[in-house]
This record gives structure tokens, sequence and C-alpha cells, in this order.
């Protein structure tokens, strides 16, 4: 099976999610770097996660997706 590049950095960023799972959000700097993805890459795939319902966000000083 092949999946694209934008897949698996969805993936990662989901399983970096599910390592935070009951921490409340985490913001996207933080899930790029603990996983090694460009913060600009993330930026536009969590508007695909988010509209698939995979992922929500908090927008604010203490904001980030959970």
């Amino acid at each position: 099976m092949r999946v694209s590049s934008k897949e698996r950095a969805a993936l990662r960023a989901m399983v970096e999610l599910a390592r935070s799972y009951g921490e409340g959000p985490r913001p996207l700097g933080q899930i790029a770097t603990a996983q090694g993805l460009s913060l600009a890459y993330l930026e536009q795939i969590v508007p695909d996660l988010r509209e698939a319902g995979l992922v929500s966000s908090v927008r604010g000083a203490h904001g980030g997706i959970c």
C-alpha cells in the first residue's frame, strides 16, 4: 500500500496527539518539533484533519489542536 508524504505526516501528527491524550491542546510547533515535521507543512495538513473530524482546535494563548 502506498502512503503519500502528506498522509504520512498526518499520521505522525495524530500519533503525537495520541501520546499526549488527556493533557489538553498541543501547539502545532510542539508537534512539528517532536515529530521532525515542518511547521508550515503541518499547518497545511491540520485543516484537512479538522474537516474530517479527527482533531479539534482551540484558539488563544493556550490553544492548539487536540
